[in-house]
């Protein structure tokens, strides 16, 4: 049996508690499921998640129907069924500051909400869905399905599994496409296939607020990372420098301003913003910790049985301070703060998922 809990933001009801009061410390959501959850991805107001078998459930703000709810919902104060598409199994989800994407079992990928950049991907000036949702129509179950989904505040890549990395939204930085003196790219309606040098494969990539990097290998082999949009914390300088192998790059994250690399021993190397205590306090010794998240400005780590904060914690999404010695103020978490510890044997902390200014910590209980 699996239960979530949460603290953080909450004006928009995005924790699914019932009520829209921040949280400072760990809270039970109300889910009203006690089956595992496979994924999760937060917008600015809303959450969304996929539990093991496929189905799609949401709480926080609709008024955008970002939540893929009818259009007379103005909110879920708890985590409820989507029931528009609840004929349909999920395999990954991805959500921007008022939108979200959806990805079924047999790839095809709907959209929601409202976005004045392109966020839909369904085409010229279509900023909302007119009943609930959109379909983008790409074909990824020719392309090998969908590989990865990830979402900025407004823009979104997507890969698939013949390693083809498409995108739409919000181009203004560049963080998809250059754009040179072409104005019209500035925003990407529809989606685009992305271009790479030759030879070059994307193993991953990680959106930033206004950048986004790529992890690409060459034909050697060998790794190195690629950097566009805007660089205002001297993030692709300092990337470049870095020796990515290929047998110990495990994964590239992100939150607005930050980038954060885990390697095959579970330590993490951040780059970027720290005015709040963002990037990663550990060590370079192996790491204890198995689950990972990182959220808008912050992170969460966990083991099985203890779950850690660190960065920008200004709704509660950090909890509260557990060290006396605080060095800067109430909202910066420079260090690993202790979030939940369980409750002996009976408790195991299977996944940490992080959202804006949002934390979520699930829980597997046995009797």
């Amino acid at each position: 049996m699996f239960k979530l809990l949460c603290c953080g933001s909450n004006n928009g009801y995005q924790l699914g508690v019932g009520d829209n009061n921040d949280r400072h410390v760990m809270t039970v959501s109300k889910l009203h499921s006690h089956k595992r959850i496979v994924k999760m991805a937060s917008g600015a107001e809303h959450t969304l998640l996929i539990l093991e078998d496929g189905k799609l459930m949401g709480c926080g703000t609709n008024g955008r129907q970002q939540l893929f709810l009818d259009s007379l919902v103005e909110r879920s104060p708890v985590f409820e069924t989507v029931h528009l598409l609840s004929a349909f199994k999920f395999k990954t989800i991805a959500c921007g500051w008022e939108y979200s994407i959806a990805v079924t079992r047999d790839e095809r990928i709907f959209v929601s909400g409202y976005g004045a950049n392109g966020e839909l991907g369904l085409g010229k000036d279509i900023r909302s869905s007119t009943k609930g949702y959109g379909e983008i129509m790409v074909n990824g179950e020719n392309r090998g399905g969908v590989k990865q989904l990830k979402s900025s505040i407004h823009s979104s890549i997507i890969q698939f599994g013949n390693d083809q990395v498409w995108a739409w939204g919000n181009n203004k930085k560049g963080q998809l496409v250059d754009y040179g003196k072409n104005e019209s790219l500035k925003i990407i309606w529809e989606p685009v296939q992305l271009e790479f040098d030759k030879g070059l494969k994307v193993i991953d990539y990680a959106m930033g607020r206004d950048f986004t990097v790529f992890i690409v290998q060459d034909e050697h082999d060998k790794l190195k990372s690629l950097f566009r949009g805007r660089d205002n914390f001297d993030i692709e300088r300092r990337l470049a420098s870095l020796h990515l192998s290929n047998d110990s790059f495990e994964c590239i994250e992100s939150m607005w301003t930050s980038i954060h690399l885990i390697d095959d021993r579970r330590r993490i190397k951040s780059i970027g913003n720290n005015s709040y205590g963002q990037t990663f306090p550990g060590t370079d010794d192996d790491s204890p910790y198995i689950h990972y998240a990182t959220g808008s400005e912050h992170g969460l780590c966990s083991t099985h049985n203890e779950a850690f904060s660190w960065g920008w914690g200004e709704h509660g999404n950090c909890g509260e301070h557990t060290r006396g010695d605080k060095s800067v103020d109430d909202v910066t978490f420079d260090y690993l703060n202790l979030l939940y510890r369980t409750n002996g044997k009976k408790e195991k902390i299977v996944d940490v998922f992080a959202g804006c200014a949002t934390s979520f910590i699930q829980i597997e209980e046995t009797l």
